[in-house]
């Protein structure tokens, strides 16, 4: 079974080898459950900042797999040594949930309408699995009456099993291809350019 900085490993040289570039890592533990986060950034290799679309590529690792991984099978784990064996039954879960989410630049909330309408579009022509990303804005009214974007992503999930080295090689071409087509669709202009 992998181990949390395996999977990290993994992930990492997939988003590399995809021709994707890490642009910033983050590594959490929750101080109560001791379950570990890892988030990292990355957008298509040359794409120069600022960056009006990147993708924050996340997964939680639960304590459970960090016990699994230090201690394997270990009867001692889940009773005494003189108990009959009962733990082959309930073996954790080896699946982790790795978060796709693609982050974009809204200039303005007149925008969120055509803009929605064209990343779904660019979502199904490029997502060939049943696992459809939800397309999100929050949107708010300031107090001098403008409405502003606050976020504005799609999100979805691919699971990766951790039980032995995944191939999680398609997931980033997934990612890059999409990237790359919300790019160039002409809705995230650099500053100074003009939105389509």
């Amino acid at each position: 079974m992998l181990r949390y900085e395996d999977l990290c490993d993994v992930l990492f040289d997939a988003a590399e080898a995809a021709g994707l570039e890490i642009r910033r890592v983050e590594h959490h533990v929750e101080t109560q459950t001791m379950d570990r986060h890892c988030l990292f950034v990355c957008v298509p290799e040359g794409d120069e900042p600022p960056h009006r679309v990147r993708a924050e590529i996340s997964f939680t690792w639960d304590s459970v797999l960090t016990a699994e991984t230090v201690y394997g099978g270990s009867c001692g784990l889940y009773h005494a040594e003189e108990d009959d064996c009962t733990h082959k039954e309930a073996q954790p879960d080896l699946t982790v949930d790795v978060e796709i989410r693609y982050v974009f630049d809204v200039p303005s909330a007149e925008q969120v309408p055509p803009l929605a309408n064209s990343i779904k579009q660019i979502l199904f022509e490029h997502i060939e699995h049943d696992n459809i990303p939800e397309v999100k804005f929050v949107i708010s009214v300031l107090p001098d009456g403008r409405v502003a974007v606050h976020e504005a992503y799609a999100v979805y999930v691919w699971q990766v099993d951790c039980s032995d080295e995944p191939d999680v090689e398609p997931m980033f071409a997934e990612v890059h291809r999409i990237m790359d087509a919300l790019i160039g669709s002409g809705y995230f202009p650099k500053s100074g350019e003009m939105l389509l």
